[in-house]
This record gives C-alpha cells, sequence and structure tokens, in this order.
C-alpha cells in the first residue's frame, strides 16, 4: 500500500515498520527534527495501556521554548501530533508508549523527500554503538543524515565517536532537549557520506540513540539504528490490574512454598515417628530375660529329670 503523509499531499510511498513487545516500549522520549524539512514532522504517539498521560514540551533550535501539550489515551489509543520543524521535543508518558516519526510528503515544503516512517527508541534502550547502512539505489542520489540524541549524563563530544572522529572534532551542533526546565538530552543532527557508518562512545556503561535516514527525488528511507529491547518492569505508583496480577502472583508464590514446606515436615515426621515404633517392637522380641525367669527354668528342668514322661508315639507303616 502506497500512503501519503499526510492524506492527499503527494507523494505516497510504502510505509512498514516493526514494531516490539509492550514490556520493551518506553516512556522517555527525546525528538530531533528531520534535517533539510522545512514545514513539520508528524509523530505518532500509541498507548500500551489504559489512562495513559502523555507530556510533550519542545524546544526551538535557538533556545526559546516551543510548544507544550499533554493528553490521556487508552490502551491501543493513538495521538498524531505535528511537530514543527525547528522544534526538540521531549515526549514522556506514565505508562510505556511507543512513539514513530513520520517524514512528510514533499508537497508540503517543497524540499526533495519522501515519506518514511521510522520508531524512535525510548531513552531506556539507547545502546552504546551502532553500525550502520545508507540507502543507494544506483540510479537517485540520495543526501543521508544521523539524529543523534545524548543523554545528560552521557554528553561528552570527545568521548563519542562517529567513523573514528569524535563528534568534537567534527563540530556538530547541539540543541539542549529540556523537561520542566531540566536538560535531560542533547539532539542534533548531522550529514554523513559513504554506506558504512559506525558510532560508538568509549565510556562503555553510556548510552546514546540514533536514527539514520536519506532524501533524495521523491524518495527517502529512515530507521532506528537500534536499540536494546530491555524488559521495563512496572513501576509501583501504578494501580492497574497488571500491577494486581502481579502481586497476587507473588502472594500465591508465598503461600505454595509455605504449603510445601508444611507438607515436607509432616512427611518427615511421619517417617521418624514410624522408625522409632518399628526399634521399639524389635527390641522387645529380642529382650533379655530377668532373673526370675532363669531360676524358673532351672527349677522345671530338675524336676524333669527326677520324673520323666514317656509320651507314646504311634507310627503308620505307611510311613515306613
Amino acid at each position: 500500500q502506497c500512503s501519503n503523509v499526510p492524506p492527499d499531499t503527494g507523494y505516497c510511498d510504502h510505509l512498514v515498520e516493526q514494531i516490539p513487545p509492550v514490556q520493551n516500549w518506553g516512556k522517555r522520549f527525546a525528538t530531533v527534527p528531520l534535517k533539510t524539512r522545512q514545514a513539520y514532522d508528524r509523530f505518532k504517539i500509541v498507548a500500551g495501556e489504559n489512562y495513559t498521560t502523555v507530556q510533550i514540551e519542545c524546544t526551538r533550535n535557538d533556545g526559546q521554548s516551543g510548544n507544550s501539550t499533554s493528553f490521556i489515551l487508552q490502551e491501543g489509543g493513538f495521538k498524531d501530533i505535528d511537530i514543527p520543524s525547528t522544534d526538540y521535543c521531549w515526549i514522556e508518558g506514565d505508562k510505556r508508549i511507543i512513539l514513530l516519526q513520520f517524514s512528510v510528503g514533499q508537497e508540503v515544503d517543497g524540499v526533495l523527500s519522501d515519506p518514511f516512517m521510522a520508531m524512535i527508541p525510548p531513552v531506556e534502550q539507547y545502546s552504546n554503538g551502532y553500525t550502520l547502512a545508507t540507502v543507494s539505489d544506483g540510479v537517485q542520489n540520495y543526501t543521508h543524515f544521523m539524529n543523534l540524541y545524548i543523554p545528560k549524563d552521557f554528553f561528552k563530544p570527545r568521548e563519542i565517536f562517529l567513523n573514528e572522529q569524535s563528534l568534537e572534532e567534527i563540530n556538530v551542533n547541539f540543541t539542549a532537549i529540556q523537561f520542566l526546565g531540566v536538560t535531560e538530552v542533547y539532539g542534533a543532527q548531522v550529514e554523513i557520506i559513504g554506506e558504512v557508518q559506525t558510532l560508538r562512545h568509549v565510556n562503555q556503561f553510556a548510552s546514546i540513540g540514533v536514527l539514520i535516514y536519506g532524501f533524495s527525488y521523491f524518495n527517502s528511507y529512515g530507521y532506528s539504528g537500534g536499540l536494546k529491547l530491555k524488559k521495563l518492569s512496572v513501576i509501583k505508583e501504578e494501580t492497574d490490574t497488571t500491577s494486581n496480577d502481579i502481586t497476587w502472583i507473588a502472594s500465591s508464590g508465598v503461600l505454595a512454598s509455605l504449603l510445601i514446606i508444611s507438607w515436607i515436615i509432616f512427611i518427615v515426621t511421619c517417617v521418624v515417628a514410624c522408625c522409632k515404633r518399628k526399634r521399639s517392637k524389635r527390641g522387645s522380641d529380642y529382650a533379655t530375660p530377668s532373673k526370675g525367669t532363669y531360676q524358673q527354668s532351672e527349677h522345671e528342668f530338675e524336676e524333669m529329670e527326677k520324673n520323666p514322661t514317656f509320651v507314646p508315639i504311634e507310627i503308620n507303616a505307611n510311613q515306613i
């Protein structure tokens, strides 16, 4: 299917994306506008749970405050937002969400481009390094770009290398993406050349995010550089059925463990008691006779010697 973004605006393109399981979705996202575009980028926010509150706060590339908004989504619900091409934004949900960025059709702003759809990685799923490929069809000449997302704790341009050159050496311009007055991520747009790109942070514990894309005459491509796909835990303040289910499962597990332990103690007690009874009976069968018993036996033997008793025995001739 050839899709127009926005509808009824030239020209269309095939849009497809692989969506990870909900347990791998995130809550905190940074967005960077697509380089060279002059109008806006479209974003789609999808909720993974009911009553998900989403907040959006943007900063313009000149450092001034941009648009901000908030709304509530139900499970599977979504909202499309058009964000100006000058704005770098922070998008946060109180429950798991997924964020998709769309390149709009070339007729929107007259810039060489075409629609594409790419999943934006959540901050929680950024990785340490990437090896990426650009697109070349041998016919059209593409211009290739990267959008970079660097969390404030790991923002050290001299320690981040693009094709073995530090971001400090190639003079990348960053915009601070803020939320509630606090910088969360630094974003940047970088033009790249070549079929294979490598991006890495020298700190093995650091994480960075990346989107790679390119434009040509009524053509485009774009994709997320990658993400970790960690299973994110449910936060404690959530009071939905998922939390209740987890609490019930934990309680049931404790009760089951106590029941098993009780049965083991009962069985061991029965075995020990049975062994004691058998040992007591065996001891009584082979008990040592008392002194009075020996004296009675000796007296009976003496009487038998003095007065022997003869018992006649019949013998059957057939038995001889």
